[in-house]
């Protein structure tokens, strides 16, 4: 077992993981996106008449999209692609339509989600934290046991920086 994951582990198992882990991955309350009343209108009109092709266009214009799917960033960048991958459309729609308007107007209002972005040179690694590190979570846990890459919580990025110092 990599010696980053089984520390992982033990601190996981300790006391305190989770209320330390908050120092490091602090959670700010992320204002909710106001979606003009205009714009609901006609989204709502738009979702009446069952014009796939039209409520598809009309929600790929907006910053956040009702769901999340890999295909729409693509169908984005261009409205030909719309028209160009129909069955993609309606698999899309079917998955948009199936929750219902009012859920549509709350998925596109919901605040934007926070990442980490990754630039220059760097080594790779993997911080993973929650039940990954329990034994309970099986194959999780049995995965990450398994592996040679460095793996850790975000508990120990400290110490693998320092042992990279001394390198």
């Amino acid at each position: 077992m990599n010696e980053w994951v089984r520390k992982s582990i033990q601190i996981a198992n300790s006391p305190g993981y989770l209320d330390n882990l908050h120092n490091i991955y602090s959670t700010t309350e992320e204002t909710w996106r106001a979606v003009p009343i205009e714009i609901k209108k006609e989204l709502e009109e738009v979702y009446k008449s069952g014009d796939n092709i039209l409520l598809i266009k009309n929600l790929l214009k907006l910053p956040k999209f009702p769901i999340d799917d890999h295909y729409v960033a693509f169908l984005r960048k261009n409205e030909m692609f719309v028209k160009y991958n129909p069955k993609t459309v309606i698999r899309i729609v079917g998955r948009v339509r199936s929750l219902g308007f009012k859920a549509i107007i709350e998925s596109i209002e919901e605040p934007k989600a926070t990442s980490i972005g990754k630039k220059g040179n760097a080594i790779r690694i993997a911080v993973l934290d929650g039940v990954v590190w329990i034994k309970d979570s099986a194959k999780m846990y049995r995965t990450v046991c398994k592996l040679e890459k460095t793996v850790l919580t975000a508990l120990l990025l400290k110490k693998l920086f320092e042992s990279l110092r001394k390198v």
